[in-house]
């Protein structure tokens, strides 16, 4: 945690001067200072392989080509009124840039960058007309942007209507943008687009949906407000099923939604960094099953969310030597450069270009279970050697989980009354979701104790092989090999109208546990392998 350093003048902001938190599996490849404050960052890269930080800064839009990251080189900055927001999106070789209010009043409109002219600058200003109730308008300012895969452009938060979605054709011409409709049942923040719904950041509003198939008639589809209640920030995950929200407040969470049935929106789980107090996110943006978030006094926060019902954080880069609350640091984080690097826009620190190198978060969920029956043992003693941790599981499923970031192992000791105990390890994979069941021998047991009888194992001892032979035809039953920990070490199919089954072993010697099920029953029996 950040020391905090607090006078007078830091306990009347909440804020304060500290060194700033080391990296975690990540590192910082460049930096440029500038003298102005910016705001976020958007990239680009052009047709020769050349990266680019497309940066908003409180007087302009600046270019700065990051190509090499150890040495960014600021290629142009077009002025533009000062404002605290500043927001950029591109298509095809076009930036494009609108600001929110500025103290200087008025607006500059939209913004369109050709970045393929980058020696001579070629830009020009306009301000998108919209017809609302058959009156005509024009958009000088918003608060933020978003180019989808059909090349739409939408404008959130814009000085026309309430505020909702301005929607502008530029994959026609995209230096002439087209008008196409307007959403405009709510004041939007921020929002994100995919197919044909339109995700909404609306504040106090939370978070909506709706159907943009018609573009000039929107039609609602669900409405959810968020833990804080300040829906800022919006981004969905690449299937299509998981959205992601920030909300821009002190303390507040990165949340994730299952919005699959936007008639039963679901929340599978919250996170926030540590420390857990003070800190404010910003604005979350959706790689694969990575979410990089900026966090304003305390940076870019990187989000494993392979399973989003666990989110696991697994790296940062602290920008800023402030802390605490407070809207100054990290504004935005771009992660989809094609080298991978990253960029993130500090407020008062400049541009950096970091490097994240891909550590993964390991799950592991496991349940404790009878071998016979399958039956969960809820009342088992499980025991993590390493972590020194006395798991508890769950009264229901018998079930716990434990997660880690990057690979690692463990001792495992499981005891229950009246089974034989299990003692194994106990893995870490990273970017693997696994679930492991531990199933306990009872210490009663004994041979032939099943629904299925009629079966004989021989040899057994075994060394090479062993066979199985039924008094009747077996149908559509399965052999399945456990060792003494539960683990499964063999699952095979027995041969249906056959009343013989052979396996050769290639077990390490040691007692097994055969079983064979079938939808009549199940017969079980030591395996004695030399």
């Amino acid at each position: 945690m950040k020391r905090l350093l607090l006078g007078l003048l830091g306990l009347a902001s909440m804020q304060a001067f500290s060194q700033a938190l080391p990296p975690v599996n990540t590192a910082q490849l460049g930096a440029l200072p500038y003298n102005t404050s910016l705001n976020d960052v958007w990239g680009y890269a052009d047709t020769a392989g050349n990266e680019y930080a497309l940066v908003g800064v409180r007087n302009g839009f600046s270019v700065v080509d990051v190509t090499n990251p150890a040495a960014p080189v600021e290629e142009f900055k077009i002025p533009g009124r000062r404002s605290t927001w500043r927001d950029i999106k591109t298509w095809d070789h076009y930036a494009y840039v609108m600001h929110d209010p500025s103290p200087q009043g008025g607006g500059d409109g939209l913004l369109i960058v050709d970045l393929d002219s980058l020696t001579t600058p070629r830009y020009k200003f306009i301000y998108p007309k919209v017809v609302l109730g058959g009156v005509e308008d024009s958009a000088t300012r918003s608060h933020n942007l978003w180019v989808d895969e059909n090349g739409v452009l939408y404008i959130f938060g814009a000085d026309v209507g309430l505020g909702g979605a301005i929607m502008l054709d530029v994959a026609t011409d995209p230096w002439n943008p087209t008008y196409l409709g307007l959403y405009n049942s709510t004041y939007l923040h921020d929002g994100y687009v995919r197919g044909d719904t339109l995700w909404g950041a609306a504040l106090g509003n939370g978070m909506v949906a709706a159907d943009i198939s018609n573009k000039t008639q929107p039609q609602f589809l669900a409405q959810w407000n968020t833990p804080s209640v300040f829906a800022h920030n919006c981004w969905m995950s690449d299937d299509n099923k998981t959205i992601f929200t920030t909300d821009e407040v002190s303390s507040a969470y990165i949340t994730a939604y299952d919005v699959s049935d936007l008639s039963n929106v679901s929340e599978t789980d919250r996170m926030r960094i540590t420390p857990n107090n003070q800190t404010i996110p910003h604005n979350a943006h959706v790689l694969g099953d990575l979410v990089y978030t900026s966090y304003y006094t305390y940076g870019l926060h990187i989000m494993d969310a392979q399973d989003p019902t666990w989110l696991m954080e697994v790296g940062s880069f602290d920008s800023s030597p402030l802390s605490g609350t407070g809207y100054d640091g990290a504004w935005g984080a771009y992660p989809y450069l094609p080298s991978g690097n990253l960029l993130v826009t500090d407020i008062q620190e400049g541009l950096f270009v970091i490097s994240f190198n891909e550590t993964r978060a390991s799950r592991v969920y496991a349940f404790v279970q009878d071998s016979l029956t399958g039956q969960a043992l809820p009342m088992a003693d499980v025991f993590l050697v390493n972590a020194n941790d006395t798991v508890a599981l769950d009264a229901i499923t018998a079930g716990f989980r434990r997660g880690m970031v990057g690979a690692g192992q463990d001792s495992i000791h499981v005891h229950a009354s009246g089974y034989t105990s299990i003692k194994t390890t106990f893995n870490y994979t990273p970017g693997l979701v696994d679930t492991v069941i531990y199933k306990m021998l009872p210490i009663d047991f004994s041979v032939n104790e099943a629904e299925l009888n009629g079966i004989e194992m021989t040899p057994n001892p075994a060394t090479d092989f062993f066979t199985l032979e039924a008094d009747v035809d077996m149908d559509q039953a399965e052999v399945i090999l456990y060792d003494m920990q539960g683990r499964e070490v063999m699952r095979s199919a027995w041969t249906s109208g056959s009343r013989s089954f052979r396996s050769d072993i290639n077990m390490t010697p040691g007692v097994y546990v055969v079983e064979v099920r079938n939808e009549i029953g199940k017969w079980t029996e030591r395996l004695v392998v030399q």
